[in-house]
């Protein structure tokens, strides 16, 4: 983890974090206590970045390696 903050997104409050991998990935999560209004579940792509989220556990998942990104979904949703 390289950093962590309280935040707003939409206007709702999120904890945001960020991660860095060796390669020089980046992956954002952004944890919430409602579902994020606009949002929809499953994976897309945004301004050329991997976006997943999912409303049973309101979380977004953005990043630029859109295998990365899934693969730390299915992670945190495990957790």
């Amino acid at each position: 983890m390289t950093g962590a903050t309280s935040s707003l997104l939409a206007g709702q409050s999120v904890t945001a974090l960020a991660y860095g991998a060796a390669d020089g990935e980046s992956l954002f999560v952004f944890l919430s206590d409602a579902p994020l209004r606009g949002s929809s579940a499953g994976a897309t792509t945004v301004d050329g970045h991997a976006v997943f989220t999912d409303l049973d556990d309101p979380m977004v998942v953005v990043g630029s390696d859109a295998a990365l990104v899934l693969q730390a979904a299915e992670a945190l949703a495990r957790s």
